[in-house]
């Protein structure tokens, strides 16, 4: 499944596939400069022939209407530049897999943005804002949506078979990220959700916005701040062996 590539990290939101179109495209870009967020065209032009592989648009410097135009038509990834992180967006609209289910829409960036390395010269506080941005960008996009997404996770995304069990399966997922929609407030409960010891709740349109914690993952001098093992034993959520 495309959408998060190998070496990125960021929130894939997984909906009922469409086609590509300027009212979806409008609305996410339309979020994203709300946010402050500002079209990066020389970054070039990526358009998805199938799942597997891209072709680039030989297109030095893209301005921001024709990249709005290709994305109506084809489903593609654009960049934008904030102040706090720079992200990649990436339209998938028309279907997953075999089963042309579910589409995606995909905020990301290089895993380093988002994870203590270990750097001596890294700057702690600033990635924990890097990460608290994106997430706003998210609900952001999110709540431009219509109709919502079904799920919004923060990985790199499930295969197609376990998003088609995906509500059956919802207590053994533990992303660092998750958006609920209706029909999981629907299977869990809205005040359940909302109370979750988590490091981040918020109430979306029509869902749920849980951050865990204030990075994917946070060395052992940072334990303090990990609230991601109270909201797995809170929701009874599937623990890793290292746990």
């Amino acid at each position: 499944m495309m959408g998060i590539l190998g070496d990125e990290v960021g929130v894939i939101f997984y909906m009922k596939a469409t086609k590509p179109s300027k009212e979806l495209v409008e609305r996410i870009f339309n979020s994203l400069e709300e946010e402050g967020g500002k079209y990066v065209e020389n970054w070039g032009v990526q358009v998805y022939i199938n799942r597997e592989k891209y072709k680039d648009y030989d297109l030095k410097k893209t301005s921001l209407n024709k990249m709005k135009e290709i994305l109506s038509k084809e489903e593609g990834a654009a960049a934008f530049d904030f102040k706090e992180i720079t992200l990649d967006i990436r339209i998938l609209s028309k279907g997953h897999g075999g089963e042309e289910e579910f589409g995606s829409i995909s905020l990301s960036c290089h895993h380093t943005n988002l994870e203590i390395t270990g750097d001596e010269n890294e700057d702690r506080d600033q990635k924990i804002k890097a990460a608290n941005k994106l997430v706003s960008i998210a609900k952001k996009v999110w709540n431009s949506l219509d109709p919502k997404p079904l799920y919004g996770l923060g990985e790199n995304g499930y295969a197609i078979e376990e998003i088609l069990q995906i509500i059956e399966k919802v207590n053994e997922l533990s992303p660092w990220v998750v958006f609920y929609g209706s029909e999981f407030i629907e299977k869990i409960g809205k005040e359940k959700l909302l109370n979750a010891p988590a490091y981040r709740v918020e109430e979306v349109d029509e869902g749920v916005l849980i951050m865990t914690s204030p990075l994917r993952s946070l060395p052992d001098d940072m334990e303090d701040q990990d609230t991601t093992l109270k909201t797995k034993e809170y929701f009874g959520w599937k623990k890793e062996e290292s746990e």
